[in-house]
């Protein structure tokens, strides 16, 4: 990178000349940073404005928001072309970048197809949305257009009002997602807003937020919902070198932006959305602030074909900082679409069915729902409401066609001929089957036939019950494999 030149009037710091870094060198990079971070970060009133004037970028990665903050630009930023899709002052005429303007230069990630591992479904997904690399690419503040933008053109996320005590239940339910539990009761919501601050996992080897920083952060926090308390804390960061400043800013960024999430989530609003359109797509490994989904597209595109994919038991609070609180025990999904699936979850009083996607629209996730007795119950619900909507789509889940995850007793019958009555026998598809019958001792064996190959299970149980479950939990094991091998080799009948 060639030689620049950085001055600093104020707070503000100026780049002399256009700033162009390496692809496959960072040291430019670190260089620029280090620069800019031994003159705009050498006070505690730095530190402070900095943290704030990072916050205009909260779309950005937290490294993406402390360097747009190096170039000494206000606003929002975007590229040439997004920001033609904004209407400008100049007769409704498109916002235009001035001519002869230098870009500024942000990473983003290059994306690739891959597996991933998923959190919310029993298997894996499939993302769309993995970084297999970074670039450099080009973006133009406000004050390098030729056409500003129109003032009601920038659309900002409007904050619900809030009393103290719903402002003190959101922060105690955002806790859940960070910390993993519910507090009973809460005495600050910033004090708490710091401990969250404090528990967010930052970068590899960084390390945890100092207390002031963490209440930095969580100042930040309440700020961006109009709830700050006092003035925000004072952090000297004129001990520390240069590198260890802007890298302690970009640890407040990250901190902020991951409570920000838990809040945004809880009450169902991004408010770290971008004023301006987007064209880059969100995470594909996400579900935003929002949506009424429970699975994100990757975690969709990651279920196999005509097979109830269960997940739980999990408690009623685990649910809760999954985003489910009025679940508790099991749930099980079943792919419809490319992006909708079929979804059920126990409950304290019988089950909840529900018709989700992951895809855009004005239901924000949710299609269809209604509740039922049992698990089993809901699923044929979910088929049913799914045809009435759906009908095309119904094809796919057709409960002579796919086949739901194995319940128990479901589908036993009688072995005809067996020397014991008690035999139990079920046929789950052309390949698989099993037999429970009585043993010695008076407990009980499983046999599983797979391609006609018979095999007894180790174990033995004590009751026909566990049995079954055994059973079909070997079974189960035996059809993912196939699903695996082939979706289509996966469907039985109910």
């Amino acid at each position: 990178m060639p030689g620049v030149s950085i001055f600093i009037i104020g707070c503000m710091v100026i780049q002399a000349e256009p700033i162009e870094f390496e692809e496959d060198d960072p040291r430019p990079l670190l260089k620029h940073l280090d620069q800019w971070a031994a003159l705009a970060l050498a006070t505690p009133e730095q530190f402070a404005d900095m943290a704030q004037r990072a916050g205009q970028w909260a779309d950005y990665s937290p490294r993406n928001q402390v360097l747009l903050a190096s170039y000494g630009i206000v606003g929002p930023v975007a590229g040439a072309s997004t920001w033609t899709q904004v209407p400008s002052l100049d007769n409704n005429r498109e916002c235009a970048v001035r001519s002869g303007e230098h870009a500024l230069q942000v990473r983003v990630p290059v994306t690739t197809e891959t597996g991933v591992g998923s959190a919310r479904t029993a298997g894996d997904g499939f993302s769309s949305s993995v970084a297999g690399g970074f670039s450099w690419e080009p973006v133009f503040a406000v004050e390098q257009l030729a056409r500003r933008p129109l003032p009601d053109a920038l659309a900002t996320t409007v904050v619900p009002a809030m009393s103290d005590r719903e402002w003190d239940e959101t922060v105690r339910k955002a806790s859940t997602e960070i910390v993993g539990r519910r507090p009973r009761r809460i005495v600050s919501a910033q004090d708490q807003l710091g401990v969250l601050a404090a528990r967010a996992p930052l970068s590899a080897n960084r390390h945890p937020l100092p207390p002031v920083l963490a209440e930095q952060a969580a100042w930040l926090v309440a700020d961006r919902v109009g709830r700050a308390v006092g003035p925000m804390p004072s952090f000297d960061s004129s001990g520390l070198k240069p590198r260890e400043r802007w890298q302690r800013l970009e640890d407040v960024r990250k901190a902020t932006g991951r409570v920000t999430r838990a809040v945004s989530n809880v009450l169902d609003i991004d408010l770290a959305a971008s004023p301006l359109p987007r064209w880059a797509v969100s995470d594909d490994r996400d579900v935003e602030p929002g949506r009424r989904n429970y699975l994100s597209r990757s975690d969709v595109a990651g279920l196999p074909d005509g097979l109830w994919s269960e997940v739980g038991p999990y408690s009623q609070p685990e649910w809760e900082s999954r985003g489910r609180p009025e679940a508790t025990g099991r749930a099980a999904f079943l792919k419809a679409t490319a992006r909708s699936y079929l979804a059920v979850y126990e409950t304290s009083h019988g089950a909840l069915w529900k018709l989700e996607t992951a895809g855009r629209g004005r239901h924000l996730g949710l299609v269809g729902e209604g509740t039922a007795d049992s698990m089993v119950e809901a699923k044929a619900d979910a088929r049913t409401g799914l045809r009435e909507r759906f009908p095309d789509a119904a094809r796919a889940v057709d409960a002579t066609v796919a086949a739901p995850v194995l319940s128990p007793a479901s589908g036993w019958v009688a072995l005809e001929n067996a020397r014991d009555e008690r035999t139990l026998n079920r046929t789950f598809d052309d390949r698989v089957g099993a037999v429970v019958a009585p043993g010695p001792g008076g407990r009980w064996g499983v046999w599983l036939s797979v391609d006609g190959n018979l095999t007894q299970a180790e174990q033995l149980t004590a009751s026909q019950p566990e049995a079954v479950t055994m059973a079909e939990g070997l079974v189960r094991s035996v059809m993912v494999g196939h699903a695996a091998e082939n979706p289509a080799r996966a469907e039985w009948s109910e």
